[in-house]
């Protein structure tokens, strides 16, 4: 994907070989020892070809293999962390960087508090000035109307699929509007589905990916979805109450541990993929969006958790840790 996307956006990509170690012995461990220093080798290359004033790692094994070689040849190192339990790379890199940037201030139990602050993760600028009443008159909402969002990430989720399923055939609430974002696989499948149900099909829109997500979010009354860092960061940026369904193979399991970001500050509920069923899903559709002081409490909740400048937040890190480093050194060989 990098060697496509990068390109496109006008940055030159250099790729070195990289490949990580899988949990356990097998006839792969030597070759994966072997791939540890034909890594190391090109890293410690590249970064004498590039002579960087800073190396930024943002997680896996082939950030933290140019992270390692940076931090011995002395050059500034920072790392970005997304998610409220970091990876193991970045956890492993945290002791030798300068500086970790976390995005969830529950990561920074993992980290050194000295190297540590709360950046955020960087959002698109159409989230920083959300304007709740013109995204709903975009979607040509109704006063009355309650816009409810079905989201499983870009490949769909079918556990989230199937719980949308129950709800419009059980919950009874004339306002509702519902989109669902079912993923590109699994779109036309839902929709066939969809069509089986005696419900207003101007009601119910299916989408297999959609463009505009900030006005969708700002718009909306409820979004049930997967607990990614990023999805975390644009509903709180958009102050939507939600209802997290963790993605249960998700490394570390670290989407329960983003999602209890929300749910700890009461700003959505959280429900494990093993335990969601649709009555138990209705249940929580009753229980918030039939009380508008519970959905005015989530939404203000939300509010409270985001986090709009952290691309500045982050860049000043680094303008510092890089000028602070060029003071050492100029006073260093003036001595």
């Amino acid at each position: 994907m990098e060697k496509d996307i990068v390109p496109q956006a006008g940055y030159e990509l250099k790729l070195i070989r990289a490949r990580g170690f899988e949990r356990g012995f097998s006839r792969e461990t030597l070759s994966a020892i072997k791939g540890i220093f034909d890594s190391l080798s090109d890293a410690r290359k590249l970064l004498k070809e590039e002579k960087p004033d800073l190396v930024i790692g943002t997680g896996g094994f082939t950030c933290a293999m140019l992270l390692f070689c940076a931090s011995l040849m002395g050059i500034p190192t920072m790392i970005h962390e997304q998610n409220a339990y970091p990876g193991r790379s970045n956890r492993l890199m945290g002791h030798f960087v300068d500086r970790i940037g976390i995005s969830f201030i529950d990561a920074q139990d993992y980290f050194d508090n000295n190297k540590t602050f709360l950046a955020g993760n960087p959002i698109r600028d159409e989230f920083k000035n959300l304007d709740r009443a013109k995204a709903r008159k975009k979607l040509n909402l109704d006063e009355e109307d309650q816009l409810i969002i079905f989201m499983g990430g870009s490949q769909g989720a079918e556990a989230i699929n199937e719980a949308a399923l129950y709800i419009l055939k059980n919950y009874k609430n004339d306002n509702a509007i519902y989109y669902l974002l079912a993923g590109k696989d699994q779109a036309q499948k839902l929709e066939e589905k969809v069509k089986t149900l005696v419900i207003d099909p101007d009601r119910v829109k299916i989408f297999g990916y959609y463009n505009d997500m900030s006005s969708l979010l700002a718009a909306g009354d409820l979004i049930v979805s997967r607990s990614g860092a990023m999805s975390i960061t644009e509903i709180a940026a958009s102050g939507i109450p939600s209802i997290l369904i963790p993605y249960p193979k998700a490394a570390g399991d670290h989407q329960t541990y983003n999602a209890q970001v929300l749910s700890n500050a009461k700003a959505a509920l959280l429900i494990q993929e093993e335990n969601l069923t649709g009555e138990r899903l209705l249940k929580a559709f009753k229980l918030i969006l039939e009380d508008p002081q519970v959905l005015e409490a989530m939404r203000n909740n939300a509010y409270n958790q985001r986090i709009l400048d952290a691309d500045q937040r982050f860049c000043n890190e680094a303008y510092q840790l890089v000028e602070k480093t060029k003071k050492k050194s100029t006073k260093k060989a003036q001595t």
